[in-house]
């Protein structure tokens, strides 16, 4: 949508670019935006979002917008979400599947999952395969980079996967707020 701060611009090409980095030329890339609610366009504005969000698209998207891009995107594996999920996510028939997609997420709302134990759940069978999250006293967000990008994301993130979430659920129980 035109008409954004640049700075949400700039987070979305970031991301896009730091997934075909990482993902490398052999994965093929598809980019899809949900469907988000008409009031979100009309007015975004008159839209409730909570305070505390990381990620307030999620409070703009429709309930139904990434059942939507599944069905389009039949064969994909892996959905990365840059923008968070929707708010009831739990009651979407991407979420429940147990076959694929499984989901990446990029600063997650973990709210919109749910409690530890759901979120320990995800990750347990499956539906999640990993997060990225900030690190606590990690380098700002705005801060240079002065290293190779493996380096720099270890100096501002956690990777959550299921080979660590009890370990950081256990040690590090606010990542998950």
């Amino acid at each position: 949508m035109s008409g954004r701060p640049a700075e949400v611009y700039n987070f979305e090409k970031a991301g896009i670019e730091g997934l075909r980095r990482g993902f490398g030329a052999k994965t093929d890339l598809r980019i899809s935006f949900p469907q988000l609610r008409p009031e979100a366009i009309n007015n975004p504005g008159s839209i409730p979002i909570d305070s505390a969000t990381k990620t307030p698209l999620s409070f703009f998207v429709e309930d139904n917008s990434f059942d939507e891009l599944v069905a389009k995107n039949k064969d994909c594996q892996l959905a990365v979400s840059l923008i968070g999920l929707p708010l009831r996510i739990q009651s979407s028939a991407a979420w429940k599947a147990l076959e694929a997609p499984r989901f990446g997420l990029l600063l997650p709302d973990w709210r919109m999952i749910g409690d530890a134990k759901m979120i320990r759940e995800a990750f347990e069978n499956g539906k999640l395969l990993a997060a990225v999250v900030a690190k606590p006293g990690g380098a700002p967000e705005d801060a240079p980079a002065t290293g190779d990008y493996r380096t720099e994301f270890g100096n501002r993130f956690i990777l959550v996967t299921k080979a660590n979430i009890d370990s950081l659920l256990a040690s590090n129980s606010s990542l998950f707020n």
